[in-house]
């Protein structure tokens, strides 16, 4: 990462939208305090929902987005004119589709890893209720997901619109839904709480689908404010670094964060320290690198699928700026994904 000059005194704050209660909370909440030491004073805007932070977008409520308004959201946001900016990549998966022990054979339950060890387990979602937040990016991975399969979300299973991560967990707990699809570490919470089980994660870490939110902002802030722009990048990267580095400072500031306990967040960001197979618990990546080809890839997905109802993959290109990834970490167009 290349070091940024400290800026002027007297900067207004940028207001940049985020989560709390996520596994990649600490990513934002670090950056937002390295770039205040370096003279840039960010005020977090909490939501619940993507789709709440992108509305405030639009109105210019607030002028960032870290880890809250995703792709699918930013999806959205070009198919209506609302004229926002790509400027860093941010964390890929975070999504289970999780479910009830009380829906599976006990000899399809691998009781050490907490996950689903029978074949098929998209068929074990037939005629079930699923729960997730329509609109959000859960409910794209699950329509993405039952596609890849021969299978609908309108007809070949019980759509359940459940808005927050709370209210799904709660739901699988009392019996309301058979599963949810629910972001980390809420997922792995559910899990070790006894009440759900690792059906899948939907997707292979490959996969476009697989990526999940980025850094963006307003086009205008570019224009107003080319400087704050720098600082945020700046900061995300080197947040990023930082955790990428010391994954147990990762754990510690994310429980600080969120006040997920640490032992929760050991299983989700390094299960190997705890004698378990990744394959079933490390389902958070971080990365600053901005994918074009790939986002383009997730676009067409999603226009297929129905998630949005244009097609958005022409646009793409005019809303992205590596500018400011170059500046802040030294590497080219090229290397950063472009």
């Amino acid at each position: 990462m290349v070091g940024g000059a400290a800026m002027a005194q007297g900067q207004a704050p940028i207001n940049m939208a985020w989560i709390r209660q996520l596994a990649v909370s600490s990513v934002v909440n670090k950056q937002a305090q390295l770039a205040a030491a370096n003279g840039l004073p960010v005020e977090l805007v909490n939501f619940n929902r993507g789709l709440d932070g992108l509305v405030a977008l639009q109105r210019g409520d607030v002028v960032a987005s870290n880890c809250l308004v995703g792709y699918a959201q930013f999806f959205i946001a070009l198919t209506q004119g609302i004229e926002l900016t790509m400027v860093a990549g941010a964390c890929s998966r975070l999504n289970e589709i999780v479910i009830s022990p009380k829906a599976l054979a006990a000899a399809d339950i691998d009781t050490k890893n907490l996950a689903y060890s029978g074949g098929e387990p998209w068929e074990v979602l037939r005629g079930k209720k699923v729960g997730t937040a329509r609109g959000s990016y859960q409910e794209v991975m699950l329509r993405t997901f039952l596609k890849s399969h021969g299978m609908d979300i309108d007809t070949d299973i019980n759509f359940v619109d459940v808005k927050t991560n709370a209210d799904q967990a709660l739901a699988l707990q009392q019996g309301a839904v058979d599963a949810i699809v629910s972001v980390e570490p809420s997922a792995v919470q559910t899990r070790l709480d006894g009440y759900g089980i690792l059906l899948d994660f939907g997707y292979d870490p490959a996969d476009p689908v697989a990526l999940n939110n980025l850094l963006l902002v307003r086009s205008d802030l570019i224009a107003e404010r080319p400087d704050a722009v720098t600082e945020l990048v700046r900061s995300h990267v080197e947040a990023i670094d930082t955790y990428t580095a010391d994954r147990a400072l990762w754990v510690k500031d994310t429980a600080e964060v969120t006040l997920f306990n640490t032992d929760t967040l050991t299983h989700l960001f390094n299960p190997e320290s705890l004698g378990l197979d990744p394959r079933y618990w490390a389902n958070v990546g971080i990365d600053w690198h901005l994918p074009r080809e790939k986002v383009k890839e997730l676009a067409a997905n999603l226009y297929d699928v129905g998630y949005i109802n244009a097609d958005v993959v022409d646009k793409i290109d005019e809303r992205i700026d590596y500018s400011f990834l170059e500046a802040a970490s030294g590497k080219s167009v090229a290397e950063l994904g472009g």
